[in-house]
């Protein structure tokens, strides 16, 4: 009997000196688990910003198509800004040559295909007030600034283009 005791403190005390010895272990493999969650937690948010950098890279990089047509009913022109993927202008503005605005007018029109048609008094006041190509007629160069949304991302897109009067004197925009 005496032997079966010794042999269950025997069993006791190794199991206190695995148990003892095996304290450093525990204490270095918890660390190991929360830094691994932390590497984890850190891998997944370079993801979710390489990604972003990504879509706004992409987003630089748009440039829908734009030229100015003349509109059905022949006498107004349009300009159309065409693209692949659906995007949203919100607003045109008008500036001169120089880059100062003359007006502005909301749109918000969404689509691949957007015609936005052109102002004709704001193509008046440019041509008031200038600079002009030719003073003869006011012909004059100037800019349509569009605000262009996608995916939730704006930004300007500028078309430049150059007002003159044809034959019957109407304001027509070339470009």
């Amino acid at each position: 009997m005496s032997g079966l005791i010794i042999a269950i403190i025997g069993a006791i005390v190794g199991g206190l000196v695995t148990w003892l010895t095996g304290i450093g272990d525990r204490r270095q493999a918890k660390q190991t688990l929360a830094a691994q969650e932390a590497a984890s937690k850190a891998q997944m948010r370079i993801a979710e910003l390489e990604a972003e950098r990504s879509q706004v890279d992409a987003f630089s990089r748009f440039r829908p198509r734009t030229r100015v047509l003349d509109s059905n009913d022949s006498v107004n022109q349009i300009v159309r800004l065409e693209a692949d993927e659906p995007f949203q202008v919100e607003y045109v503005e008008y500036l001169n040559a120089e880059e100062a605005k003359i007006a502005s007018e909301s749109i918000n029109r969404s689509g691949t295909v957007i015609d936005v048609p052109i102002n004709e008094s704001f193509l008046n006041e440019i041509r008031r007030v200038g600079p002009w190509v030719k003073e003869y007629d006011l012909s004059a160069q100037f800019i349509f600034r569009f605000c262009i949304i996608k995916a939730g991302l704006s930004k300007l897109h500028t078309h430049k283009a150059l007002i003159k009067p044809d034959s019957q004197n109407r304001v027509r925009v070339l470009g």
